[in-house]
């Protein structure tokens, strides 16, 4: 192993743990808009739980969860835009938490799939 290779195993380590502090707070958030929003929609109880663990594992370094987390950001993504878009889904402010906080986790774990 070069010192590049070190170096490039540091950040993407970094990488993999910013992205899981961030699906530990979009469960966080995730489970203030169920509960805050009238407990209209069940399915982000769902993604609470998918985001915990997701959020657990890589702040454990476990690498493989990087591309299954890319793809739950991505989905999670688009729920949120879905929960902005429809009303009765529940307060604005927590789909919107939801979605910056999916999009910064997408980015993340593009970069780290990208170096890999």
């Amino acid at each position: 192993m070069t010192t590049t290779d070190s170096a490039l195993d540091g950040r993407g380590l970094n990488l993999l743990r910013n992205a899981g502090l961030l699906f530990l707070l979009n469960a966080v958030a995730h489970g203030l808009t169920y509960a805050l929003g009238g407990l209209a929609a069940p399915v982000l109880l769902a993604g609470a739980a998918i985001d915990l663990v997701l959020g657990a594992g890589l702040l454990r370094g476990f690498r493989a969860l990087g591309c299954i987390g890319f793809v739950v950001a991505l989905v999670g993504i688009s729920v949120g835009v879905a929960g902005l878009a429809d009303p009765a889904a529940g307060p604005d402010w927590g789909y919107g938490t939801i979605l910056a906080l999916d999009l910064l986790a997408a980015v993340m774990l593009f970069l780290y799939i990208w170096r890999r």
